[in-house]
């Protein structure tokens, strides 16, 4: 059991934290401290954001030494560990330019925005980067995150920018402070990202000690004789409770769709000579250890020489 869900509520919550960003001309000291205070307020998150994640993929590592889980844990454990090295690749990078920020622009407004412009494209790519590796680590991954994955800002996200679009928008100013705030907040999108989509990961294995799940690949027919010219309905797919095993159909090699029931429906016309004729039919499908395992059988149909009255 994970004591999770109330902190990653509350370190949620508080990575909606927007930033204030004010011309150098109009800056208040009041202004500057509220900038402090949130850039800290930020990096405490991501704090707290490393603490879940590290019980976590703890937990993870746990249900590899559980035989109930081993299966599915080894898994989804290597996949919680693509995530966790591409968001610490990325988080390195802008931790960086965040030294640099501060042993080179302290005290000159010039530097901060060029060290910023020069690495605006190294910033955005890495982020866009980082969003296409973490979605492209498993397919069920992208089916619940590919739309709510923010790395810079929901409106920022869509509208298709560039690096040039991120200085502009972010980081064209002469104080350090906003350009470092805002640099936080990036590391913190991608702790969050890490930290939802590990989670996800852990929920994939399932309860150590958990019930086995039992399924089992179904494939039927509607009639094994027929006559000449007459229909053949096949049924095929995968029996199973509290799993969804995404099974894919194929029957001459091609795929067929699959229904709310959870099963492929295929009616072929039965040829027109008298004799016995074979269907091939397979499935491939994951089952409840995680293993990809692929059914083939061969569907027998016999065309009967029945003369009509």
């Amino acid at each position: 059991m994970l004591p999770l869900h109330t902190t990653i509520r509350n370190l949620l919550s508080s990575c909606t934290i927007g930033l204030i960003f004010t011309s150098c001309s109009h800056e208040s000291e009041k202004n500057l401290a509220i900038i402090k205070t949130l850039d800290e307020s930020l990096a405490n998150s991501n704090k707290l954001l490393n603490v879940s994640t590290s019980e976590i993929l703890i937990s993870l590592n746990e249900k590899l030494n559980d035989r109930s889980t081993h299966e599915r844990a080894k898994i989804w454990f290597q996949k919680a560990q693509t995530v966790e090295a591409a968001t610490k690749e990325v988080n390195n990078y802008i931790e960086k330019i965040k030294v640099e920020l501060l042993e080179k622009g302290g005290k000159n407004s010039y530097a901060v925005r060029k060290l910023l412009n020069r690495n605006a494209d190294g910033i955005y790519e890495g982020l866009m980067n980082y969003k296409e590796t973490v979605l492209a680590t498993d397919d069920r991954i992208h089916k619940q995150f590919s739309r709510s994955l923010v790395v810079v800002s929901s409106l920022f996200d869509t509208l298709g920018k560039n690096g040039t679009d991120l200085f502009n928008t972010f980081f064209d100013n002469e104080n350090i402070y906003p350009s470092k705030a805002m640099l936080t907040k990036l590391q913190n999108n991608v702790k969050v990202i890490e930290n939802k989509v590990i989670m996800f990961c852990h929920e994939q294995v399932g309860a150590v000690g958990g019930p086995c799940i039992s399924m089992w690949p179904i494939i039927g027919q509607s009639s094994t004789i027929v006559q000449a010219g007459e229909r053949i309905e096949l049924t095929a797919g995968i029996g199973s409770f509290y799993f969804d095993f995404e099974p894919h159909v194929s029957v001459y090699g091609k795929e067929i769709p699959i229904t709310e029931r959870g099963l492929a429906v295929y009616k072929l016309k039965a040829s027109s000579k008298p004799g016995k004729y074979y269907v091939p039919v397979k499935i491939n499908y994951t089952d409840q250890d995680g293993k990809q395992i692929t059914v083939q059988k061969e569907i027998e149909y016999t065309v009967a020489n029945i003369q009509k009255q």
